[in-house]
């Protein structure tokens, strides 16, 4: 049978992937479909003898069986933990890392109240804790869950860590830290040690950002960048080269195999070398689950040179799969994971016979143009080929298409291993005294590198028309469609009929008539996003450009992080009004948080502010007594009373009232749709269109218990971001992110 590696990997991805939408409901139903349809295809004597559909039955039935079996024995008993304060002994694995103000670190829990238990979680402090990689800490913590971090279509969270952690008493004094000794600790710590030292020989050599993009690169700690930073890299649709993935391992493996090439090293011996080099710099990145991803593919695809087999590269794409999906079944619907597999496998698919097509067509020109011509053109055929088998899950997942990162790879790969292996030489000559001269011209070619990628990032990330939000009932239909095409395609290919030029054409003016639909039909589009960030309200308002935030959510470890990631992820990079309804922890306890890192044009403020000195000079500070009006834009009006009798804002959206309680709500104020922290008797919820509750997993019981009584209302709890979508001419949708 040709390919079953294949087969099976693929068909576990599949499966998987269904399970990870349709939940754990559908496990049992899905198991017995497969057991009858293998029974039914060993009975039928052409299919048993093909063992193909009988192989795809079976890894389908395993699949099932790894899914029921993580959901029960691990899934289920870490969320269990949600919101609740434990006795906590863990075991750090990283040194740390800081982002929005807040340090966080990986740690693996082996006792709770004195039990002995095993899960990951991900601790996060407001300070730096006195501890390295592999020290013990203990002590009360309030552990939360993590957000899905992806799409609402996946009902199960793929993040390693499923449960974050703080302490519950806010401070680090709280937390009791044992040091272990550094013969006691296991080998990885000595790779840390290694990172750390090598990262900070390339920041002292290459400081502020530019050195902080070659660390990026080299490991992908991208923790450090300044938060305008990361926004740019967002912005210009190449955030993927400050991650390590198969980009980063692909240009050293080759990097390396080229160079013993060169000198005369046999290939197969080359390819052992280059194995061992992707598996010690697995460990200098922390073994990290996007490197593990990576690093597998790339082991499987040089084991098959190693072994001199002739490589199957769609075989060891599927051994990759089961080997991934085995440790972790959840991961057929981890981000990073399908974007890994599906560029990989569009890759694999397609650019063979582009590259030969290109050499066909380049035959006998001479060296000077061809040589340049075919670099260039393999870079965009490469980055169409990625880019198109990942488009469905850039909409599904960020709702967005970046048409940059076709320009972006074009002018930053080729700077970027450029850079990646001059910070390596760097780093590398700075341990070794003999060699410490080479440092210096192997940082300075790092650094001017470093400088084109940051100022061609800055230049990309200011052209915003080549970034495509699709309304999402348009973004589906045209998935199905495409679906329906490749399907009536491939049976005609089977039929003998060449259709992939034709193929490839309808695709291409149905997704073109999708973006001209969305921006002909659906330009003036506001959206009032209440944040699933806890308790207090935090409503993000954003319309062609322009973006305010009214609310900053109650002072606590996870709402400032989910609000800032919320702000990063519709690549804002800084807001054109902030509003403090109440100058309170309980209303406003992250303002510090996020005005520190999405500085506003506008900051309002109830009373007196204290974040004055984190502005910009071009900002402007309002302070105001019991209202305060700004028109935001055409049709949107923002309007925030705090009184003796209540404090609340009103937005008007294109003649759509949206009234959000901050405490108090006076009787008498109507709208068309109300955001409140909780259910209260004294309001008269069927006035509304729509109720919104802006709280933690409490508020499920008041939602379901109001839309019993005919009321529409749909709490936050943990389930995600909703959202009302209001058009120029007042017609809303409210839905779930």
């Amino acid at each position: 049978m040709p390919r079953p590696f294949a087969v099976a990997g693929f068909t576990m991805f599949f499966v998987l992937l269904v399970l990870c939408c349709t939940g754990i409901a559908a496990c049992l139903p899905a198991a017995l479909v497969m057991v009858a349809a293998l029974v039914a295809f060993l009975i039928i004597p052409k299919t048993r003898r093909q063992k193909v559909l009988p192989l795809a039955m079976f890894a389908g039935v395993l699949s099932c069986a790894l899914f029921a079996f993580n959901y029960h024995i691990f899934y289920q008993p870490a969320l269990s933990l949600d919101g609740g304060s434990y006795d906590i002994s863990a075991v750090l694995e990283d040194g740390g890392e800081t982002d929005y103000g807040r340090w966080y670190y990986n740690a693996e829990i082996d006792g709770i109240n004195g039990t002995k238990c095993s899960y990951k979680v991900r601790f996060s402090f407001r300070e730096k804790l006195d501890a390295g990689p592999y020290d013990r800490v203990r002590g009360v913590f309030t552990v939360y869950t993590k957000q899905n971090g992806g799409s609402g279509v996946f009902k199960i969270n793929s993040s390693e860590n499923l449960i974050g952690a703080y302490p519950a008493e806010y401070t680090n004094e709280s937390i009791a830290v044992s040091r272990i000794p550094e013969n006691q600790k296991p080998l990885i710590n000595k790779f840390i040690v290694l990172r750390e030292r090598v990262a900070g020989n390339i920041r002292a050599l290459i400081p502020g950002d530019y050195g902080e993009i070659a660390c990026g690169l080299l490991f992908g700690k991208a923790a450090r960048f300044p938060s305008s930073l990361k926004a740019k890299f967002n912005g210009a649709g190449i955030s993927h080269i400050i991650c390590v993935s198969g980009l980063h391992l692909s240009i050293w493996a080759l990097f390396i195999f080229k160079l013993f090439g060169r000198i005369g090293l046999d290939k197969r011996v080359s390819a052992v070398v280059s194995s061992l080099f992707i598996v010690g710099y697995m460990a200098l990145t922390g073994f990290t689950y996007s490197v593990l991803r990576a690093g597998i593919m790339m082991l499987v695809l040089l084991a098959g040179t190693a072994l001199f087999r002739r490589g199957d590269s769609v075989n060891s794409l599927g051994i990759a799969a089961i080997i991934i999906l085995a440790v972790n079944p959840f991961s057929a619907c981890d981000v990073g994971f399908l974007l890994s597999f599906l560029s990989t496998l569009g890759l694999i698919l397609f650019m063979p016979r582009l590259s030969a097509y290109i050499d066909e067509k380049l035959e006998g020109k001479k060296k000077f143009v061809s040589k340049p011509v075919k670099y260039i053109s393999i870079i965009l055929l490469t980055t169409l080929c990625a880019c198109a088998f990942t488009l469905p899950v850039s909409i599904v997942c960020f709702g967005q298409v970046n048409l940059m990162s076709f320009l972006g790879n074009l002018l930053i790969i080729p700077a970027v291993s450029v850079c990646m292996i001059s910070a390596g030489a760097a780093a590398l000559f700075s341990l070794f005294t003999p060699l410490g001269l080479l440092k210096y011209p192997s940082a300075l070619v790092c650094s001017l590198t470093s400088k084109y990628v940051c100022v061609v990032v800055e230049k990309l990330s200011k052209i915003r028309f080549l970034t495509f939000y699709p309304r999402e009932n348009l973004a589906y239909i045209w998935l199905g469609g495409a679906f329906l095409i490749i399907c009536v395609a491939l049976y005609f290919r089977y039929l003998g009929s060449k259709t992939v030029r034709v193929t490839s054409a309808l695709l291409l003016a149905t997704f073109v008539s999708m973006i001209v639909i969305s921006y002909a039909f659906y330009a003036d589009i506001a959206e009032i996003t209440v944040i699933d960030n806890g308790k207090a309200p935090a409503v993000l308002i954003t319309e062609n450009g322009y973006s305010a935030l009214v609310g900053c959510g109650e002072e606590d470890y996870k709402s400032s992080s989910v609000i800032c990631g919320e702000l990063e992820d519709r690549h804002i990079e800084n807001l054109n009004l902030i509003v403090i309804p109440r100058n309170t922890k309980a209303v406003s306890g992250c303002a510090g948080d996020i005005i520190a890192f999405y500085p506003p044009d506008v900051l309002a403020c109830s009373g007196a502010s204290k974040w004055d000195y984190l502005l910009p000079e071009e900002s402007d500070s309002v302070t105001f007594g019991e209202k305060f009006v700004m028109q935001l834009c055409d049709g949107i009006k923002v309007t925030c009373v705090n009184s003796a009798d209540g404090c609340y804002a009103l937005l008007n959206v294109y003649g759509r009232t949206v009234l959000t309680d901050f405490g108090n709500l006076p009787q008498g104020e109507k709208s068309d749709f109300l955001i409140t922290q909780s259910g209260d008797d004294t309001y008269y919820y069927n006035d509304y269109n729509a109720v919104i509750l802006s709280d933690d997993e409490t508020a499920v019981s008041i939602q379901n218990e109001l839309n019993g009584n005919g009321v529409l209302c749909v709490a936050t709890a943990g389930q995600g971001n909703v959202t009302i979508s209001v058009a120029s001419d007042g017609e809303y949708k409210l839905y779930r992110e």
